[in-house]
């Protein structure tokens, strides 16, 4: 038994476990983010501060969005025009009307060269170019 609590505490220490569900949250008109005993975790600033999907969430700066982790660090640089939610690992974003995929270390995965990019649902994702289906 006191190998069991070890290897927990262990995993909680290294982050390997994470029970922390947080939530946005305004104040004088910036968007943050708080646990659920309202302490807050990421300051309030942003212009919109969006659900977390699959560990990660949409951020609007400056008329820009991008991710950040739970710890609120961020994953990609806030320089999109649109993005969507993390689904099966990746999100669509678009820049400079291009859209493709990043993964969740922020890398484009999948290159900005299309005009329209869906979610991964099934494995699968669906990308226009020049709104004809690929």
């Amino acid at each position: 038994m006191k190998k069991i609590v070890q290897a927990s505490a262990l995993c909680m220490a290294f982050g390997l476990v994470s029970a922390q569900n947080l939530k946005p949250f305004s104040k004088n008109y910036k968007d943050g983010y708080e646990d659920e005993a309202g302490e807050i975790i990421v300051p309030a600033k942003y212009n919109k501060a969006m659900e977390f999907f699959e560990g990660f969430a949409p951020v609007k700066l400056n008329n820009k969005w991008g991710f950040i982790d739970k710890n609120g660090k961020e994953i990609t640089p806030i320089k999109y025009d649109k993005v969507a939610p993390f689904s099966e690992g990746f999100a669509a974003v678009e820049l400079n009307k291009t859209c493709g995929f990043i993964d969740k270390s922020g890398k484009e995965v999948i290159p900005l060269k299309y005009s329209v990019a869906t979610n991964f649902h099934e494995s699968l994702a669906r990308v226009f170019d020049n709104y004809y289906g690929l």
